[in-house]
């Protein structure tokens, strides 16, 4: 099911590589000659043993701003690409020999030199040149540039922060007898971050195919509002990752009640958070209840009960129905969950902060745009930081008590966290989006490096 899993993605990504040209298509009927100025602008140019009808030529040559074509001696049976062609292959400028239906010269820019050579690049033929080519390899460097769109329609920091919770509750969970290299504990691991990513996937994707005319304001950058991935590579990605994560984390063998409440649960509030009519993120207190829950109760308790009960398991204990519930669970288990619970709140606050310009220009309401960006920053980071104090001092206090360095060591780093983050706040200016969003990031670490310190305070 894991091989199914990623095999869907990867076979995504796969789809709108480029094939090489490895055979000849057809000509074009009527070859046309087009203008250098449409596709060159300013250049100087080595032209080196490009073979136009047998014909090897060497020569250099000066184009300037107010060039109107290339010399014929060198187009002569070539067809030169448009620029949109070019931006939509994704590749330097070619010329495409119309008459063999073949590849003859590529230009790699370098600069203000441009080098021609005979070469074999991704291309597909000219329009009405008889359509793609029919034979084909993958080409590596599109297939790992759809990868990487992927990766980035995830938000990474979100996937990060799925995977660090999901095996530090697990950590935390681990009986005694039970090894965290033993084949049973992986298999457990594996299969919770597993489905819990795919749904993270769906959950921050179908929030961007949502958001796409705010994003194109807020954050430019990402793949749907850049046009690195359209809308309905966007759409299929979502509804891959919801289908296979529920369909993991449901059916086999390693799945328990509360995994499958913690992947339903997270999937409803997320579809309710983005999708409309509904569409909770439009009023701030609903949006932040949505993140809260998720980030804490659900996540925390679910799958601390998930752990404990398929741990506990093969060491002979077990929950029963109250771990179903979250009910009967220990004390750092509560502790927990309360603890990311107010973490949820914080994040739900910062992250509108940078994104004030895109809300207010389409309606949303949100906390930033009501209250003021520096009040709103301001309350989330004092919010992390007590929280953080009050933990760590706990944690302090449970050391001494059992005399115990782990938990010491988990005192300090939470503590450092909560420092960090008042600390980190004096410079940054809340109106300024780069600052905010950096800031954001910031507050990210610090939930990465709270849970890298929780299996500690076992």
């Amino acid at each position: 099911m894991l091989r199914v899993a990623f095999g869907a993605l990867f076979t995504v990504a796969c789809v709108q590589c480029r094939p090489l040209a490895d055979i000849r298509p057809k000509p074009s009927a009527n070859p046309k000659l087009l203008p250098a100025s449409k596709t060159i602008a300013h250049f100087s140019t080595n032209l080196v043993n490009v073979n136009a009808r047998k014909a090897s030529i060497s020569m250099k040559r000066d184009f300037g701003t107010k060039a109107t074509a290339l010399p014929t001696e060198l187009t002569k049976g070539f067809q030169i690409e448009t620029k949109r062609q070019r931006s939509e292959r994704g590749h330097m400028p070619v010329l495409w020999d119309v008459k063999r239906g073949v590849l003859r010269a590529g230009m790699r820019n370098l600069g203000r030199d441009v080098s021609m050579k005979r070469t074999a690049i991704p291309i597909e033929s000219p329009k009405g040149g008889g359509g793609s080519v029919p034979g084909i390899r993958w080409s590596i460097s599109a297939l790992a540039r759809n990868l990487k769109n992927i990766w980035d329609f995830s938000r990474p920091h979100t996937v990060i922060g799925t995977l660090t919770s999901v095996s530090a509750l697990h950590l935390l969970m681990l009986p005694p007898g039970v090894s965290p290299l033993s084949n049973y504990f992986l298999q457990v691991l594996g299969h919770a971050l597993t489905s819990s990513v795919l749904i993270n996937l769906y959950i921050t994707g179908l929030n961007q195919i949502t958001d796409i005319p705010i994003d194109k304001v807020n954050k430019p950058q990402l793949p749907l509002a850049s046009g690195a991935l359209s809308r309905t590579q966007g759409i299929i990605i979502v509804v891959i990752s919801l289908v296979l994560g529920l369909s993991l984390g449901l059916t086999t063998s390693l799945t328990s009640q509360p995994l499958q409440f913690t992947l339903i649960a997270s999937a409803v509030l997320g579809t309710l958070y983005s999708l409309p009519p509904i569409r909770l993120k439009r009023f701030p207190l609903t949006a932040a209840v949505c993140i809260s829950a998720v980030r804490g109760f659900v996540i925390n308790w679910g799958f601390a009960a998930h752990a404990f009960l398929s741990l506990g398991a093969a060491s002979g204990e077990g929950l029963g129905m109250l771990g179903v519930l979250g009910l009967g669970m220990p004390l750092k288990v509560q502790l927990v969950a309360w603890f990311y619970t107010v973490y949820g709140i914080a994040i739900a606050l910062a992250k509108d902060v940078p994104d004030v310009k895109g809300d207010r220009q389409f309606g949303i309401k949100s906390f930033s745009v009501r209250l003021g960006q520096d009040k709103v920053l301001a309350f989330a980071q004092w919010l992390l930081t007590a929280s953080h104090l009050a933990a760590a001092t706990a944690l302090g206090a449970a050391a001494w008590e059992a005399q115990t360095m782990t938990r010491l060591l988990a005192a300090i780093a939470t503590g450092y966290a909560g420092v960090s983050l008042a600390v980190r706040r004096r410079g940054v200016d809340a109106r300024n989006e780069s600052e905010a969003y950096a800031y954001y990031m910031h507050l990210w670490k610090m939930f990465y490096l709270s849970y890298f310190a929780l299996p500690l305070a076992r």
